[in-house]
């Protein structure tokens, strides 16, 4: 089994350590960790069709989905991060899930 994963800074490499371990002996499980560039995450929407085709066409090695299938842009950094959010700002970004009970939000995610 192949997991892939992305560090903040405060994360401890010590954990995954621990998991494979444990599925190893307890399980008979072989698992390999990636590590991902990644530390920030955020579900977007945008009542904008064509600004939301565009991001999504820009930023598709960023993307990625959510359990429930919803999109997830994934930022190698907080700078990054505000700096898509400044150079599409058509693009709502959301960081926690109450953006999927506001019916603004909702409008929108109708757009993916």
């Amino acid at each position: 089994m192949k997991v892939w994963h992305s560090f903040s800074p405060n994360n401890k490499e010590l954990q995954f350590d621990v998991i494979q371990f444990r599925l190893l002996h307890e399980y008979g499980a072989s698992v390999e960790f990636t590590k991902l560039p990644y530390e920030k995450a955020s579900w977007y929407t945008s009542i904008d069709k064509a600004a939301l085709e565009r991001f999504n066409m820009v930023k598709k090695y960023n993307i990625a989905a959510d359990k429930e299938g919803r999109p997830v842009f994934l930022a190698e950094s907080a700078w990054a991060l505000k700096m898509n959010q400044d150079n599409f700002p058509d693009i709502a970004f959301h960081f926690t899930s109450e953006f999927k009970t506001d019916p603004n939000a909702i409008r929108q995610a109708n757009a993916w």
